[in-house]
């Protein structure tokens, strides 16, 4: 009882130190657990498997309490232990707790106007959802219906205005007064005696000294420290005149200034084609100055590519796995397979289970159960990784119920793209836990797409074209556009890139092919006679003796099939010469179809494609012919495919990137305005190989025409049986006798009639 009575008699000061004691001790805790907060430490909002794993520094309770705070108020949440030590240290001050009610009225209006402001100008510190908050979100909802978005903002301000005046108790605009009155009555002062017009003698003559000696160690720097200086009037006038004003600084800053940004910012490539700007100096110390054509040229901005933030509700999609998850495993049980879901993935499209199966389960039985398990987790699509390589566990990917779009826009704008070190960045999109995939195809060297219509398959292409636009210069990078459908690669036409007019007869195709194959060539007597051994090596010697260097050269066929249906020989033929030879020459291919089947991926062409793209095809035989394994049947289709890389052996899963049509139309404008595009012209080059023929070929021409007398109907086939001779005699020979009129046009893979 003594001690009971001796508790109640402390005096209320030392109770309200003790108070002031236990919120600074809160509020460290929460400052400590927001500081140290990780998205991936299990908490109520995010579930794991491991509980153990937290990196938080106040443990398990630390995690749980950041993650409340930032869901509720977001990156306002920092705000919550500094007015945890004020309302402390208010308690601790003041007499009556009552009379210090407006200023915890202020701290919660502030506290919720900081949110809103948070939430409209996406000020995110912990990469959560949203911004501000699930406060902040509701606020904002509720304002901008009923003042819209500019009066949301003035408002918030206004609360934050509000509250920091309560708060503090302090006048702003008194103090605004107050300051007001110092600088009229310092400024009186300075004007009586004079110091306002003595200060500004002596800044104007130390900015004209400055001045001269600047332009002196320019000059100096330059190598001309020693030339007669012309007047400043004369000098800006001129520039004035010429309509560049200050260029030669301009010059000589881009050249010195930013050298570093570009070596950090651009793949090497673009660091060659700097490094060419700079020029070569002579013996006699003159500078010979080539100015590139890319100097002239600027790449398109990535602003224009606008995207859009997840609307996925976090709290009940994390439900939604949780209960995948045991499904899953009963689901297994009942089947006699034992184990536990170790690890949830979620992505954009799909989410991975990781299950880890007992050690003495077969694999074979668990894929078995692919079709019972996706009509049991009631998911459109399940694929079944048996199992994940390098790892003992077993990965399921189910489909999301509510799809996330992947857009161009949110990998063209990250660092994967504009840190990518390679020469010709292709943008694939993302993977299953939303990673984003870009890769070099100067490394594949060449690139298969196949899918069925409406796979996405044209998308993902456009997605490759425009990374690769908003990458390279038409100084670095030349194309060819062959597009039978007529419509895909229409809003590319008449770019700066192109090399010819875009493609859109078959039989067009093959005199462009002829020439990439001569080009091929040409480039491998360059190199040879330059003792190099790929493009790269010879760029750098053509740069350094002063030589034209060698642009990447990429094709880009759209639809393979109809090719094949036309003039299906030659170009099976053009396509393997450059495929197995061209990748050292610098030249690429990316070929696409709706039809992977046999006689269209043929063995030739099959086998000097490494990398592979499959995206939904309707039948696992499709799949085998494309990827030489099934899968690409399972997919869901709108880009989601399965990449085959040529230095991995395993397949991955990528969900494309989409762009869409003002997107594309704005980049393609940007590089017409840019620069004029200049087309080749083969047609005479072309003639001249077609009528040009060897004696031995003359004499070879005139007894097929003798042997036209005694046929109906003549192949290249026939004609090679019938002469033993090889494939390009023989077509060169057909060539030469449609030309004069002696047989038929082709008609498809049939033979051609003898004409009477």
């Amino acid at each position: 009882m003594f001690f009971t009575n001796r508790f109640y008699s402390f005096d209320f000061a030392y109770k309200k130190e003790l108070y002031f004691f236990i919120t600074v001790v809160v509020a460290a805790f929460m400052g400590l657990s927001l500081y140290s907060y990780n998205v991936y430490d299990p908490s109520w909002f995010h579930y794991f498997s491991d509980p153990q794993q937290t990196q938080n520094l106040c443990g398990m309770f630390g995690a749980n309490i950041a993650s409340v705070l930032i869901y509720l108020l977001g990156t306002a949440s920092y705000l919550v232990p500094v007015f945890i030590v004020t309302s402390g240290y208010l308690m601790w001050d003041t007499s009556d707790f009552k009379e210090e009610w407006e200023r915890f009225a202020a701290m919660l209006g502030l506290l919720v106007s900081v949110s809103v402001l948070v939430t409209v100008h996406r000020i995110d510190l912990f990469h959560s959802s949203v911004a501000g908050g699930y406060v902040g979100y509701g606020m904002t909802v509720l304002l901008y219906r009923l003042f819209d978005q500019v009066g949301s903002i003035i408002f918030a301000y206004v609360g934050v205005y509000a509250s920091l005046v309560l708060l503090v108790r302090f006048s702003f605009i008194g103090t605004a007064r107050f300051l007001i009155r110092i600088t009229s009555q310092t400024y009186d002062f300075l004007v009586r005696h004079r110091v306002a017009q003595r200060t500004y003698a002596i800044i104007v003559f130390v900015a004209r000294s400055c001045d001269t000696v600047v332009r002196y160690c320019w000059k100096w720097v330059d190598g001309s420290a020693f030339d007669t200086p012309e007047p400043a009037t004369n000098f800006a006038y001129e520039q004035e005149q010429a309509g560049s004003r200050w260029e030669p600084d301009q010059q000589q800053f881009s050249s010195s200034g930013h050298e570093e940004l570009f070596e950090q910012q651009a793949p090497p490539a673009h660091e060659e084609s700097y490094e060419q700007q700079d020029g070569i100096v002579d013996e006699s110390g003159s500078h010979a100055v080539e100015e590139s054509k890319s100097s002239s040229y600027g790449l398109p901005n990535l602003d224009i590519f606008i995207g859009v933030d997840d609307q996925r509700e976090d709290k009940q999609f994390k439900r939604e796995l949780e209960e995948r998850a045991r499904i899953l495993e009963e689901k297994l049980e009942r089947f006699g397979v034992y184990g536990n879901v170790i690890s949830i993935k979620s992505g954009p499209v799909v989410t991975l289970f990781e299950y880890q199966p007992t050690i003495d389960t077969k694999v074979s039985k668990i894929l078995a159960l692919e079709d019972d398990l996706a009509m049991t987790l009631q998911a459109l699509s399940i694929r079944i990784l048996a199992p994940i390589p390098g790892r003992s566990v077993v990965g399921f990917e189910v489909a999301n119920k509510k799809r996330k779009d992947v857009l161009l826009a949110s990998v063209i704008q990250s660092p994967e793209y504009l840190e990518f070190d390679g020469l010709l960045p292709l943008i694939l999109g993302q993977n299953t836990v939303g990673e984003d995939v870009v890769v070099d195809l100067a490394k594949m060297p060449h690139l298969l797409i196949a899918g069925s219509t409406g796979s996405g398959k044209s998308v993902a292409l456009n997605s490759m074209l425009i990374s690769l636009l908003c990458k390279c210069t038409p100084d670095e990078l030349r194309m060819i556009l062959i597009d039978p459908k007529r419509l895909e690669f229409a809003p590319y036409a008449d770019i700066s890139h192109l090399l010819f007019p875009i493609v859109t007869d078959p039989k067009q195709s093959v005199p462009v092919l002829k020439w990439v194959v001569k080009q091929m060539e040409s480039r491998y007597e360059q190199m040879s006679h330059y003792g190099v051994r790929n493009v790269f090596e010879y760029n750098k010697l053509a740069k350094a003796q002063g030589v034209e260097t060698f642009p990447f050269i990429v094709i880009v066929i759209d639809e393979l099939s109809d090719l094949m249906m036309t003039v299906g020989r030659e170009v099976e033929y053009l396509i393997t010469r450059i495929t197995q030879m061209a990748r050292a020459a610098g030249i690429h291919m990316i070929i696409a179809t709706q039809r992977p089947s046999v006689d269209v991926i043929t063995g030739l062409i099959k086998v000097n494609f490494p990398s592979r793209i499959s995206c939904r095809v309707t039948s696992k035989v499709d799949s085998r012919t494309i990827l030489d394994c099934g899968g690409a049947d399972k997919l869901l289709g709108r880009g989601d495919m399965l990449f085959l890389d040529s230095t991995a052996s395993v397949l991955r899963r990528v969900h494309g990137a989409y762009v869409s049509d003002s997107e594309i139309n704005t980049v393609a404008s940007h590089i017409r305005d840019q620069r004029v595009v200049e087309y080749l012209d083969i047609t005479e080059e072309l003639a001249a190989d077609e009528t040009d023929l060897s004696s031995e070929d003359e004499e070879l021409y005139k007894k097929v025409v003798s042997y036209l007398d005694s046929v109906e109907e003549i192949s290249i086939s026939s004609l090679q049986r019938a002469f033993r001779i090889g494939y390009n005699r023989s077509a060169r020979i057909i060539a030469m006798l449609e030309m004069h009129g002696l047989i038929m046009p082709a008609d498809g893979s049939r033979t051609r009639r003898v004409i009477r």
